[in-house]
């Protein structure tokens, strides 16, 4: 299996966190300078019950799409792999945390918290730190850039507030108070307020988990 649009492979994560996300607007390589690809990196937490059987099931998504293949004859090591333990980081805010890593040539659609589709990034509620409920698709890339278990980052909305990874997220609360601002949090929503390297790893082969 290639790139594909299988839904048997496709799967939602829910109130997940968001790191990096370039949903908009196409990133710029810090060495190259070249433009990267729309995503985002999703956190999971391995000790919330809410996270943990979503991490087990991505997992599964993994090793089904690489056994379909035929490209791999083992699982991945993690620079090879859309997911990958935080720990290979030293961002401070993905320690002990799962990443999956969900990317797009094309940019995703991005929903707002009443989920009407955000198509002006200007109206973007979505920023690093913040939880968000996003669908990607799991595949394999076997062409002249290598061999990899890649995530589509298809589609994002927003789920919920949390502390911002860069410090530049100011609560809405805390600014409305301030003006004498009369609605909540989600109307404020509503109106558009709303590279780490991985260090590699030796290869698994095919069994029940993934190593992480």
């Amino acid at each position: 299996m290639t790139e594909n649009d299988k839904s048997e492979f496709t799967i939602m994560l829910k109130n997940v966190r968001v790191s990096f996300p370039a949903l908009f607007q196409r990133p710029r390589m810090r060495t190259t300078g070249e433009e990267g690809s729309f995503g985002a990196r999703l956190l999971l937490d391995p000790e919330n019950p809410d996270h943990a059987p979503q991490i087990e099931a991505v997992k599964k998504l993994i090793m089904k799409a690489c056994k379909d293949s035929g490209v791999f004859e083992k699982v991945p090591p993690p620079d090879r792999r859309c997911l990958r333990s935080g720990n290979d980081s030293e961002r401070e805010e993905y320690q002990g945390m799962i990443l999956v890593s969900a990317n797009n040539d094309t940019a995703p659609y991005v929903f707002d918290g009443k989920r009407k589709w955000v198509q002006d990034e200007s109206r973007n509620p979505i920023y690093s730190g913040c939880y968000v409920d996003a669908q990607i698709n799991i595949w394999v890339q076997n062409n002249s850039f290598g061999k990899r278990v890649n995530a589509q980052l298809r589609g994002i909305a927003f789920a919920g507030d949390g502390k911002s990874f860069d410090g530049s997220y100011v609560p809405y609360e805390d600014v409305a108070q301030a003006f004498g601002a009369t609605g909540s949090a989600s109307d404020a929503s509503d109106m558009g307020f709303d590279d780490d390297s991985p260090t590699g790893g030796s290869s698994d082969e095919f069994s029940d988990d993934i190593p992480l």
